[in-house]
């Protein structure tokens, strides 16, 4: 069996015997000396201190007197551990030194009779470091190798990628994590060269061929650390950095390169080191002596890492490298990397653009912009309703006033009333519900408030297993939950989400943040995982529902978006058309009403008008009931519930119109209002096909004059509901 490494227990009291008299040396001494010239002494010391970050290193001298039992004491007669320093300075130096120097011990007894010496005592070598100081830090730079560019991989030392700059600091990214900034008028050329020569310092996968022609100005190759004091400690730590990177000249001559640290609270520029290249092969440049990176004090900003490259030059660069060391006399080389372990560490260069990669949103319509509006509902109450196309809200005190940013279309919410909590929700069923299983998943709210600065946002997911299923807004349990805190914003599971659960998150995830912004804000919850819980075999029905938790009166809450996408980043839905989003709510729901012309208004913009049978007998113009169909423009989830109105707006009417002529003149009556009643209606996914339930005219004139030409038809809107929580 494998054992622990446990630590070996030292003495606690060490003892010194008389080499004649067989017994412990009492009162002996001990002299201790440099090994180096031992007819100087060298002082021990031992440790001081009531707990961690309070020991210092208190000097005992070079000469120690033994105890009555031979044991090693301090002046009070207390029993001590005795530390030496085998190098030149003290133990409380910072930094600490690393030459070495040894001591020579020799013992004696009380009466001056000597009784051993050792020599080179503990032996340490010469740049040796103090066992509990670091050598070094990680390299800090990353694609140090270069092995990621962002020009085309194709381009060649014959062949480079040309790109032309003109003006002063102008900074130009060629590869993740590092920009070329060029002054002045010019054109620098780059490629990425990969290495075959084994004998290259560092063993590099690839380096980076820069040239350049027409700047009067040298190029800086640039990496921007997101941090203000990188490497820079306080007054009680070292802060010596070691700096290397390898280069070839291609000029034919030798070139000087330099790297340099600069910190942008101060904007002093530190030297790391400099060296010149040859033509020959890859030359190693570095500092020999570590340099001290001066803390920049106070502030926030950041450090730029840069090489300074003479203009007109070229040149191949690789093996980057910064790294923090304990003291002035280390140096570092390269720390190999493989090409993998430099990819990874390129994450949080990818990651701000991934957390905006356009990946479809599982939802539908909830990028508000781009919400048809097909309802006109503008306030939020108690009472559940669909208020946008596929957002059903409610309220836990009273109104909430819905309306469009003018600005962005965004949706506006303005609480009415104090210590307000109101939800969205979407339902998701069959396909669309399913497609949430398919891996884990995360939401991204973006949105921001005004008034109030603790507008408190939380995210819910549910899953119905094969025995739930959605309530119906019509119903006494309209959803499947209800907002149980308005302080916090949780929303529970009620009678209305019998066969519904929740998504758990995993563990670490949080469901709810503050909303406490003035600009547009991404708000990412992410953790959960439907096919973990619950799977495709039992998924029917999908749930979200987002509160917002609003305290202050007139707190104004703009939502831009929410999406639900398939992995751990949390994304904004990627980018649609409105034609495509109008299509994707025409599947739950259609209307000829434009919005935001709301139902039942008297309006024949978008009216459908569908032609009757006319007939004119004995001086009278009769219309008569007519089959017809109505051709949805989007195939529905389920057979709709049709409604039609009238062109004045009246329900489950339609308006006949009787179109004849008499001598010299047009005439159109309209006013009947048949019943939808006088049609049987047959309603299928695509389309509602409308067949005469009785032959009786639907209107009729008496025209004394005679006609010899007439015409007629109805004139209505419809709408077709397939919403889910509504059919």
């Amino acid at each position: 069996m494998a054992l622990n490494a446990a630590v070996i227990m030292p003495p606690l009291q060490q003892v010194i015997f008389d080499k004649t008299l067989q017994t412990f040396l009492t009162n002996g001494k001990v002299y201790f000396w440099e090994d180096a010239n031992r007819t100087i002494p060298k002082d021990v010391y031992t440790l001081t201190g009531t707990g961690p970050g309070s020991y210092t290193y208190v000097l005992l001298g070079p000469v120690l007197t033994l105890s009555g039992i031979g044991s090693y004491i301090d002046s009070s007669g207390g029993n001590i551990a005795v530390y030496l320093w085998p190098f030149t300075g003290s133990p409380n130096d910072m930094p600490p030194s690393t030459t070495a120097k040894n001591y020579y011990i020799t013992v004696y007894s009380s009466t001056g009779v000597f009784q051993f010496d050792i020599p080179n005592w503990p032996g340490v070598s010469q740049g040796a470091s103090p066992i509990n100081i670091a050598d070094t830090t990680g390299n800090v730079i990353q694609n140090g190798q270069f092995v990621l560019v962002d020009f085309p991989t194709s381009s060649t030392q014959f062949v480079p990628f040309n790109i032309n700059t003109s003006g002063v600091n102008v900074s130009t990214e060629i590869a993740p994590d590092w920009s070329i900034i060029t002054t002045g008028t010019g054109q620098f050329s780059v490629y990425q060269k990969v290495i075959i020569d084994s004998t290259a310092p560092g063993n590099p996968y690839s380096a980076l061929g820069i040239a350049s022609t027409g700047y009067t100005q040298p190029l800086i190759l640039r990496q921007r650390l997101l941090g203000p004091r990188i490497l820079a400690m306080n007054l009680t730590d070292s802060g010596f950095v070691s700096g290397t990177f390898i280069a070839q000249s291609l000029t034919g001559g030798n070139i000087p390169l330099t790297m340099n640290y600069t910190a942008s609270i101060t904007g002093t520029i530190q030297q790391i080191c400099t060296g010149t290249t040859t033509s020959a092969n890859f030359t190693r440049i570095f500092n020999s002596t570590a340099v001290q990176i001066a803390n920049p004090g106070g502030g926030s900003g950041f450090v730029d890492i840069t090489i300074v490259i003479p203009a007109n030059t070229s040149i191949q660069i690789s093996c980057i490298q910064l790294c923090g060391v304990a003291n002035a006399q280390q140096s570092v080389d390269y720390l190999q990397e493989t090409q993998e372990e430099q990819v990874s560490g390129l994450f949080a260069y990818y990651r701000p653009p991934l957390n905006f990669k356009p990946i479809p949103s599982l939802l539908t319509g909830w990028d508000f912009p781009l919400n048809p509006q097909q309802f006109g509902i503008t306030d939020v109450t108690t009472t559940p309703q669909y208020i946008w196309d596929q957002t059903i809200m409610a309220s836990v005190v009273g109104q909430v006033a819905v309306s469009t940013l003018n600005t962005t279309g965004a949706m506006l919410l303005v609480n009415q009333n104090p210590n307000e909590c109101f939800y969205m929700l979407q339902y998701l069923s069959g396909p669309e519900a399913v497609k949430t299983t398919l891996s884990q998943l995360s939401v991204n709210i973006n949105a921001y408030s005004l008034g109030a600065s603790d507008v408190k946002v939380s995210v819910f997911l549910y899953y119905s297993t094969t025995n739930g299923t959605i309530p119906l807004l019509s119903s006494g349990n309209p959803t499947i939950g209800t907002i149980t805190n308005a302080a916090t914003g949780q929303f529970t599971l009620g009678p209305g989400g019998s066969g519904w659960a929740p998504i758990p998150q995993a563990l670490g995830f949080s469901n709810n943040s503050l909303l406490n912004f003035n600009t547009l804000t991404d708000l990412p919850f992410t953790g959960w995982n439907g096919i973990a819980n619950f799977g495709m075999a039992t998924t029917q029905n999908f749930a979200i529902v987002v509160t917002f938790v609003t305290p202050t009166v007139g707190t104004s809450t703009v939502v831009n978006s929410i999406s639900c996408v398939p992995g751990q980043i949390a994304t904004r839905p990627a980018p649609q058309t409105e034609d495509e989003v109008f299509r994707e709510c025409q599947y739950y729901y259609e209307t000829s009403y434009n919005s935001p012309t709301a139902v039942g208004t008297s309006n024949a913009t978008g009216a459908l008008f569908i032609e009757q049978s006319s007939f004119y007998s004995t001086n009278t113009v009769y219309v008569f009931p007519t089959p017809f169909t109505i051709d949805f423009n989007v195939v529905k989830r389920v057979s709709p519930t049709v409604t039609l109105y009238s062109k004045g707006g009246t329900i489950n009417k339609v308006q006949s119109n009787l179109i004849f002529t008499a001598p010299g003149n047009v005439f159109t009556i309209t006013t009947a209002e048949p019943a939808v009643s006088t049609w049987n209606a047959t309603v299928g996914y695509n389309n509602a096909n409308y067949l005469p339930a009785n032959i009786a005219a639907l209107d009729s004139q008496t025209t004394l004059n005679g006609t010899n030409n007439n015409s007629a038809g109805i004139y209505f809107h419809y709408i077709a509901d397939a919403r889910l929580g509504k059919v």
